[in-house]
């Protein structure tokens, strides 16, 4: 059979899908809901782009003849660089926020005066324009006037500055395209970058949200599932008391509705119910769910008290017997299940005793052909039903002694 071929970019994704998770982790807290993850990688995305765009500036001023500018722009890095350490200190997103918008301007506008006539107003300003870009994320419009006004400020400063500085000299073609490269590079950094970062992270926020989608749904399936099982139980016992007080006189359908609806509510391929007979079991009931099971009539199959069984030593212990696969057990514990369980395929078995004043009268016993154990529910329920059957048992035995009694006084 042949297989699909492996895609070549799997392992890149995948590590780009490693590299997105770690920095999320490492710039948001568990806790966190999706939208302030997402804000805050978007935030701390932004901040450290606007701190390494600075770096060719740097070279391209100190290479122009700007030393000064140089400078400033170096300056930048390392101020930028200290807000960025300020959120590993504090875990505040929304100060290093702050601190960001409202640091670059005055930077822009430094950067405008030491250039000497190199750059204009205009292009403070379309830098300037770039720090609204971070303005949204903080969510608080004082902050966002604020950011507006120093912007508007800044640009005035250097439009009226910029008729006192001294020409410079002229830029070869060479640099004003280097300088032009450089400030689209800059610009869409600004754009393109926190775009990428909040396309991504919005995908996984959609997958984190559609995953908590069906967790819900199957948390309300499995509420609902067991809603429908405690109904089920609920009407199963209310069947068995009321066969109970229909025949007072004869155990035998209590024992085939016990036998049938523990087997049916269990998930058990068969069930027999088994009555204590001096010293031997006796089958009372069967259930069985196809023609794998034993069909022996009840009263007609018997064992001893004493056999090396699960039924057994659960009428000799007084106590339930969970074998969640017998067939490993068939040489040391349970030899003699051995020929029934080659005859009929069980691998699971429980087997609950009905217990009378502490004594055994009988056992509820339950199997399955897969090896499949049985849930504490499960064995609860069967409890459920031997305490019904030794009522049922009792009843019958109560009404047959006083109609004896009555029988001898007349």
């Amino acid at each position: 059979m042949s297989t699909a071929p492996a895609d070549p970019a799997a392992p890149r994704l995948a590590l780009v899908a490693r590299l997105q998770e770690r920095f999320t982790r490492f710039v948001s807290d568990p806790q966190d809901a999706p939208e302030l993850k997402l804000r805050k990688s978007i935030s701390m995305v932004i901040a450290l782009v606007s701190m390494v765009i600075y770096l060719p500036y740097v070279a391209f001023y100190a290479a122009a003849g700007a030393p000064l500018a140089a400078q400033v722009a170096f300056a930048a890095v390392c101020g930028q660089a200290l807000i960025c350490l300020s959120y590993l200190r504090f875990r505040n997103i929304f100060l290093m926020l702050r601190l960001t918008v409202g640091f670059h301007p005055p930077i822009l506008l430094v950067i405008h005066l030491a250039l000497g006539g190199f750059t204009s107003s205009g292009y403070v300003l379309l830098h300037a324009l770039s720090s609204l870009l971070l303005a949204p994320l903080l969510d608080e419009p004082r902050v966002t006037r604020y950011v507006m006004g120093l912007t508007v400020a800044v640009v005035l400063v250097a439009a009226v500055a910029e008729v006192f500085i001294p020409r410079g000299s002229a830029l070869s073609p060479a640099v004003l395209s280097a300088l032009t490269a450089f400030n689209i590079l800059n610009f869409a950094s600004f754009v393109l970058v926190p775009s990428l970062v909040y396309g991504q992270r919005n995908r996984v926020i959609n997958l984190e949200l559609a995953a908590a989608r069906e967790a819900q749904l199957a948390q309300k399936a499995d509420h609902l599932a067991m809603t429908q099982q405690a109904l089920e139980r609920q009407t199963a016992t209310s069947e068995v008391l009321k066969v109970i007080s229909a025949s007072p006189t004869d155990v035998q359908p209590v024992l085939d509705v016990v036998a049938r609806r523990a087997a049916v509510l269990c998930h058990a391929d068969w069930d027999v119910v088994w009555l204590v007979s001096g010293s031997s079991l006796r089958m009372a009931a069967r259930w069985v769910e196809s023609e794998q099971g034993p069909r022996d009539e009840p009263g007609r199959l018997e064992m001893s008290l004493h056999a090396a069984s699960p039924s057994a030593r659960a009428a000799q212990l007084g106590t339930v017997v969970h074998v969640d696969d017998i067939v490993p057990l068939l040489d040391t514990e349970y030899p003699d299940s051995r020929a029934n369980q080659e005859r009929f395929g069980f691998r699971t078995v429980l087997a609950v005793p009905m217990l009378r004043e502490g004594a055994a009268i009988g056992v509820i016993g339950l199997f399955r052909r897969d090896a499949r154990p049985f849930r504490a529910e499960e064995i609860a329920l069967v409890q459920t039903f031997a305490d019904q059957a030794v009522i049922a048992i009792e009843n019958v035995r109560l009404f047959n002694e006083t109609q004896q009694a009555l029988s001898r006084q007349t």
